[in-house]
């Protein structure tokens, strides 16, 4: 289906459409068209917009870049040693 095409079949939906389907495709609308779009979320359930993300991304390039990242016996030998036995 061509563009036009789809634009017409939607209007004539939309023209059809009760209030409900009207907010859910203006909100889909919105996060579409939204430039801090949520595309992850922290470990803490905390939103991380495109733009956080691809900083954090570019951010952690740069620390290894830098030398600043620690090779992956350290960071397990820092966890393990948090780890509360039962």
């Amino acid at each position: 289906m061509e563009t036009m095409e789809l634009k017409k079949k939607v209007v004539a939906q939309l023209d059809l459409a009760d209030d409900r389907l009207l907010r859910i495709v203006a909100a889909v609308v919105e996060s579409y068209m939204a430039k801090d779009e949520i595309v992850a979320y922290t470990i803490k359930g905390e939103p991380v917009s495109r733009k956080k993300y691809i900083q954090n991304n570019e951010d952690a390039v740069l620390a290894f870049q830098e030398g600043k990242a620690k090779p992956h016996h350290e960071v397990k030998a820092k966890y393990n040693s948090q780890v509360i036995s039962i």
